[in-house]
């Protein structure tokens, strides 16, 4: 009897960072490998999903991805499975490149941010650096990020006071912050104050957080003070700061900044999410909250919110149809969201990855999960999955082949040369040699990666549960899933109503990518910070900025090209230019003219020396972009020098717009509709992707991977839920009612209640926490 019919065999349906994740946690341990042989099936011949990546040999050997990915120091569960893998991979330091994980991630602390009044204004953020590595689960209470958030503000308000006469003369002309207020908190809390004109804002916060504390220790009084406190402080920097120095950039700022926090802070005890959880507010939508808690919304002109709350839309695409006037996020995961990024990670608030998302992440899994005896099927596109007839099982898999091998396997890895030593990569496209026919132009042009059967070949192969598989992972986006009752999983949706209820609730949105290669460094083009930050919350729809010019290490072009600088931005796209459904020529042009549009009109503003040179500006262009810093291997003709056309052209642009490359959104009214990996639908049946519920519920790669775990788990029990970081929402911060003190539990419903009528009736309900 061979050795793999004593095993489970698992089939992996896609090879995104969740079908990985899955296999990776499924061979953990030499038993878990002895107990699963395991099948990746993937279309095309790369893994990787949204974080796929390839190595354009015939351009300098660049990194070309699908948009710009950096990773937030708070992904506990990412950081943990490539910490592990790092290991298990035991490259040489001496002749591998990126040998560990330490090599292959590198910290990034410093954040630009824009602030728009009458014009756009920037401010540089700096992160301090905290001692824990990430890919450990960080512990924080909710006293815990108020003295930090408040903390904050603090310091931000003294510099300012310190460095800037104008703010100096205001806060100097304004009457005490609410001296009465604030003696009377210090005195029911015990702060001691030694002389009246020292009650300011030092000991107003300090005040609020002692409240704060009290209020979390079950203090029914103490929360009426916590927010008097902080809602004349917000009121007090609005009418003395704001109000006299309207045109003030760095007070607008903070004013933005205290404004938002406040709301934040009183809204999550006013509803009492520390013990009801924050799934109770994720059918409201994030800025309706806020705005329900006192903070000033601008519904009509989004742009020019605060800063933070900005933030949160642009760090998760979080605009229906791509367009952002119309900001959407779940109130309750956008703020748990705010909070993991900005308070929970460890180590460093972003950590840039050395190489392509392809190169220093999906790479090193395959090579460790091929030695771990996984089974990966490239060419290999699901075009049915099948139910049983009576609904319970998945009976059949439909599998096109979409391609001949010429070997058993594809071999789809290349050695690129990396900071001189060798970095195995994917390329940007397929090794026709190692394919029957590859060197044909209809097997060079086909679209394996997109089209179930590009070739029109038919060759179909079909999984019979029980004797070629005996459980599923289904790790495959929802638009390929279910896309105008085309999809793969059509007679699923058929047979089970909660299934098609998850995938009736999730919506995706449109992405866009603009990488560019120049021949000035960003300090030569004027960027006045530093280049190891993230520029965001600027001008859409391409609101973000990274210097990725550390990938020059890793890429090699012809030293006459004198590439200095690489730029990656990225954000949404208008559904309604790119057409419906998606037309790729509209959307290439749209990409185009955006990327275009930007450099003209906007990178002037933190790249003053890329203007274009006086003899080429004319009346209606003041100053635009020099295409002449555009680095392409190409020579540009005289006539489109000043337009640059050939020079954008050969950059890489692209709009993420197929079935299996849309942005997961997490709108409010949506979290409840979606299912754990453990909630079977059909009993041989695992889902997997940031489209299930996962403690993250968002479009990244930490919600991917945890849900791959979460896979894992439901078909070996490993690894323990326990070990797996955030399921229940970032510490002191839950998803759901946590356990009352004889072991029973809350009950799980939706809030009914949010909107409370009097602080003590609230207050009350937070007795008997279990923090």
């Amino acid at each position: 009897m061979p050795e793999t019919s004593q095993k489970t065999r698992v089939a992996i349906l896609g090879g995104g960072p969740a079908a990985l994740a899955a296999a990776f946690e499924l061979t953990a341990t030499p038993d878990l490998q002895r107990r699963h042989a395991i099948t990746i099936y993937q279309p095309g011949w790369r893994l990787g999903g949204k974080c796929a990546s390839g190595r354009n040999k015939a351009i300098g050997d660049r990194i070309e991805e699908h948009g710009l990915h950096v990773w937030f120091g708070c992904y506990d569960n990412a950081f943990s499975i490539m910490r592990r893998c790092y290991a298990s991979l035991g490259r040489d330091k001496r002749t591998e490149a990126l040998p560990t994980w330490r090599h292959a991630f590198k910290p990034c602390n410093h954040v630009a941010v824009w602030d728009r009044g009458e014009d756009w204004t920037r401010h540089v953020l700096e992160f301090p650096p905290t001692p824990v590595e990430p890919g450990t689960e960080r512990e924080r209470e909710f006293v815990d990020v108020v003295r930090e958030v408040l903390g904050w503000i603090e310091r931000r308000m003294r510099k300012l006071e310190a460095e800037d006469d104008e703010v100096a003369a205001a806060i100097e002309a304004a009457p005490s912050i609410g001296a009465d207020k604030v003696q009377a908190a210090c005195d029911h809390v015990g702060i001691e104050v030694q002389r009246r004109e020292h009650l300011g804002m030092a000991l107003l916060i300090e005040a609020a957080v002692k409240h704060a504390e009290r209020v979390v220790d079950g203090a029914v009084e103490d929360f009426e003070t916590f927010a008097d406190l902080l809602g004349g402080f917000n009121g007090w920097v609005s009418k003395h700061l704001a109000d006299p120095l309207p045109d003030h950039a760095d007070v607008r700022f903070l004013a933005g900044t205290v404004d938002v926090v406040v709301a934040a802070l009183k809204g999550i005890l006013a509803d009492g999410l520390l013990d009801k959880g924050f799934d109770c507010i994720n059918d409201e939508e994030l800025s309706d909250w806020l705005a329900r808690h006192g903070a000033s919304i601008d519904k009509e002109h989004p742009d020019r919110n605060s800063v933070f709350l900005r933030g949160v839309y642009d760090g998760s695409f979080a605009f229906v149809e791509g367009d952002p006037m119309r900001p959407n996020m779940a109130a309750g995961r956008a703020l748990q969201g705010a909070i993991r990024c900005l308070f929970h990670y460890n180590g460093a608030v972003l950590w840039r990855m050395q190489a392509g998302m392809g190169d220093a992440v999906i790479a090193p899994l395959y090579k460790v999960l091929r030695d771990r005896g996984v089974r990966f099927e490239f060419f290999h596109a699901v075009r049915n999955v099948l139910p049983t007839p009576d609904g319970q099982r998945v009976g059949e898999i439909e599998i096109v082949r979409q391609v001949e091998l010429r070997r058993s396997e594809y071999d789809p890895l290349i050695l690129v040369p990396h900071d001189g030593k060798p970095l195995p990569c994917w390329p940007d496209r397929l090794d026709p040699k190692q394919l029957v026919n590859g060197g044909s132009q209809k097997v060079r042009s086909a679209d394996f990666e997109h089209e179930i059967d590009p070739l029109d070949r038919g060759a179909k192969t079909t999984l019979v549960a029980g004797k070629d598989f005996d459980v599923a992972i289904l790790a495959v986006p929802p638009p390929v899933q279910k896309h105008d009752g085309g999809g793969i999983c059509t007679k699923l949706v058929e047979r089970s109503r909660r299934y098609a209820a998850m995938l009736d609730g999730v919506d995706t949105v449109y992405t866009q990518a603009a990488q560019i290669w120049l021949d000035r460094t960003p300090q030569e083009l004027g960027q006045d910070w530093v280049s190891n930050s993230l520029m965001s919350m600027f001008v859409e729809p391409l609101d973000t900025y990274c210097d990725m010019s550390h990938l020059l290490a890793g890429e090699n072009w012809p030293p006459h090209l004198d590439v200095r600088h690489i730029a990656y931005f990225c954000g949404v796209i208008p559904h309604e230019e790119v057409g419906d459904p998606p037309d790729p020529d509209l959307a290439d042009a749209a990409v185009q003219r955006h990327t275009r549009s930007f450099l003209e009109d906007h990178a002037r503003r933190f790249w003053p020396n890329a203007a274009a040179p006086a003899r080429e500006q004319t009346a209606r262009e003041q100053s635009g972009f020099d295409w002449a810093r555009l680095v392409t291997p190409e020579t540009p003709t005289a006539t489109d020098r000043p337009k640059g056309t050939t020079r954008l052209q050969s950059q890489y642009l692209r709009v993420n717009h197929q079935l299996s490359e849309r942005y997961v959104l997490t709108l409010a009214g949506s979290i409840e509709s979606r299912l754990w990996p453990s909630e079977r639908c059909f009993d041989n049946l695992v889902f997997a992707g940031d489209w299930t519920r996962s403690g993250f519920d968002a479009g990244c790669v930490e919600a991917a991977m945890t849900s791959g775990m979460l896979a894992a788990e439901a078909i070996s029990g490993s690894p323990e839920r326990s070990t797996i970081a955030g399921l229940d929402g970032p510490t002191g911060f839950p998803n759901r009612p946590l356990a009352s003190e004889d072991g029973g539990g809350f009950p799980l419903a939706r809030c009914a209640d949010r909107v409370v009528s009097g602080a003590r009736d609230v207050v009350g309900r937070l007795v008997g926490i279990v923090r």
